[in-house]
């Protein structure tokens, strides 16, 4: 007695099927796996890179200034460098994927080395004034 598949079922079969797929001009399924994937990383870049423009620049460009005028940095701005940090590490194998994007990364680098330095300058100074 032959068995009756449900025709969505077969539909979804025959889909994911390579041959078949081919023949028809499609994706696999395995490859729009992978280009789902690359979509969704390529969302993360520019969710990052909105977070860069719009939040991360200004506020490491405001502590730049503070550190510059001597400043030191409070415990919200040490908690921002934190986070930057933490993010910064999560999206480190990204970076290696996608080359692009590491000449602004060094400088982003760059840039919060260069405010953490000088705000340890002015920490230390303020701590011998004391």
């Amino acid at each position: 007695m032959p068995v009756s598949v449900p025709l969505p079922v077969m539909q979804q079969a025959l889909r994911r099927d390579p041959i078949t797929a081919a023949r028809a001009g499609r994706k696999t399924y395995h490859e729009e796996q992978h280009m789902s994937e690359e979509t969704a990383e390529q969302g993360v870049i520019q969710a990052v890179v909105d977070r860069l423009e719009k939040l991360r620049l200004p506020m490491a460009l405001q502590l730049q200034e503070k550190v510059n005028r001597g400043e030191t940095l409070n415990d919200l701005d040490l908690a921002f460098l934190e986070n930057v940090f933490n993010d910064s590490q999560k999206i480190k194998g990204m970076l290696d994927k996608y080359p692009a994007w590491q000449p602004l990364a060094a400088r982003m680098i760059s840039l919060y080395n260069e405010i953490t330095t000088k705000a340890l300058e002015n920490e230390q100074g303020s701590k011998g004034d004391s």
